[in-house]
């Protein structure tokens, strides 16, 4: 059933003036080499932001306004279901119960709600929210942003996190290592592997200054999916 499906997919789009586009490497590199799409030109134009509402804030002061605790890092979950198996919170709770620094974070989480048995960690639920105002105070208010995700593309949350300054520890899948450069916007560890996120999130906790770090992430989002860069990239292609 699924190879008629993508047979008649590529019959009704065989000849049509066709540019595909996807927003991170990785999903245009799977672009290009489907059968559907293998034909066309496949470019990368990554999604944008803006700017102007995800930009760098007073974290102490951001901090205090959520009266979050201003003696620990602050560390970032961002998911509308955070329970969703790929976007691997159950890892991320191995990664919890496993840490050497635990003591030392507050875990704030944007989504639905959900029970977490015995964690030796404390625990923020902000539960969902849609107004971009208020999520970029939180992400400036925190520390860094964990993104356990399994399979992801450029996750918006990845970019707004990165928009104001705060940098993302994640598994090295999908779109994510577009913008998560190692030592530079943030950590990396391999699709999976709970002992070296852990490891990253240790070493990340343990950093005394983390300016480097929100510089390059408010750089990288600066020079890659600011409106005005993105739009240049498609007006470019649709003159082509």
């Amino acid at each position: 059933l699924l190879k008629n499906n993508i047979a008649k997919k590529a019959r009704y789009i065989k000849g049509c003036n066709l540019k595909v586009v996807g927003p991170s490497q990785w999903i245009s590199n799977v672009a290009r080499t489907s059968d559907v799409f293998n034909s066309f030109e496949v470019n990368c134009i990554p999604n944008c932001l803006d700017t102007e509402i995800f930009k760098p804030k007073d974290k102490i002061a951001e901090k205090q306004h959520l009266q979050l605790p201003i003696n620990k890092k602050i560390m970032l979950f961002v998911a509308e279901d955070p329970k969703a198996k790929h976007k691997g919170m159950h890892l991320l709770l191995q990664v919890l119960f496993q840490l050497k620094n635990a003591q030392q974070i507050c875990l704030l989480v944007i989504g639905k709600k959900f029970e977490i048995d015995s964690l030796n960690v404390e625990i923020k639920q902000l539960g969902i929210i849609h107004d971009e105002e208020t999520l970029a105070r939180v992400y400036n208010a925190a520390d860094f942003l964990v993104t356990p995700s399994l399979d992801d593309n450029l996750p918006n949350t990845m970019v707004e996190s990165l928009s104001c300054g705060t940098p993302v520890l994640a598994f090295n899948i999908g779109g994510i290592p577009d913008m998560v450069i190692p030592n530079q916007t943030g950590l990396l560890a391999p699709g999976g592997d709970v002992p070296e996120f852990t490891s990253n999130l240790d070493k990340f906790i343990c950093l005394q200054d983390t300016t480097s770090y929100s510089i390059s992430a408010r750089k990288i989002v600066e020079e890659r999916c600011a409106e005005k860069i993105v739009v240049k990239q498609f007006i470019q292609l649709y003159e082509k």
